[in-house]
């Protein structure tokens, strides 16, 4: 093979493997970490939508946490600010509001197929699938997401 034959190979090769890269959409986290979300499947993907200055939200992120620290793989969290800040003033938020769960740095609405949430609180139900199985408005529980879970689970 030729070196232009093989240059052009390789250039072919290199562009079918970012293409077929593209549909597992990496996102930053504040916690400096690449987190990609094909790699929650097998577990429900809690994605909220949160604001300081939103009083509900505020208000469900210690459930939101429990629900991270504690469902054993079940259920993940991971959060997503709503005013788009950058990482300096987020950070200084998630401290405030004792967020302990992943804040990714760019919302994946898109990458979902869904519109961004136009109110607050909003949580995403993704589904061991990874599919959107429901987007949640209003200010959650432990409870009220354990009912959603145990009910999809039953229809599933």
């Amino acid at each position: 093979m030729s070196l232009k034959k093989a240059s052009v190979f390789s250039l072919v090769l290199l562009l079918i493997l970012v293409v077929s890269g593209c549909d597992r959409r990496v996102y930053a986290s504040l916690e400096g970490d690449q987190i990609s979300l094909d790699s929650y499947r097998g577990s429900w993907l809690l994605i909220n939508y949160w604001a300081v200055w939103c009083k509900p939200c505020v208000e469900e992120i210690p459930e939101l946490n429990h629900l991270n620290q504690v469902e054993d793989k079940r259920i993940a969290v991971l959060g997503v600010n709503y005013d788009s800040l950058e990482p300096e003033q987020l950070l200084v938020q998630a401290k405030k509001l004792n967020i302990k769960f992943p804040i990714l740095l760019e919302d994946p609405a898109e990458y979902l197929g869904i519109a961004r949430p136009q109110v607050l609180p909003a949580t995403i139900m993704v589904s061991p699938e990874g599919e959107v199985a429901k987007v949640l408005i209003g200010p959650q529980t432990v409870e009220t997401i354990r009912t959603f879970i145990e009910k999809s689970d039953q229809i599933r």
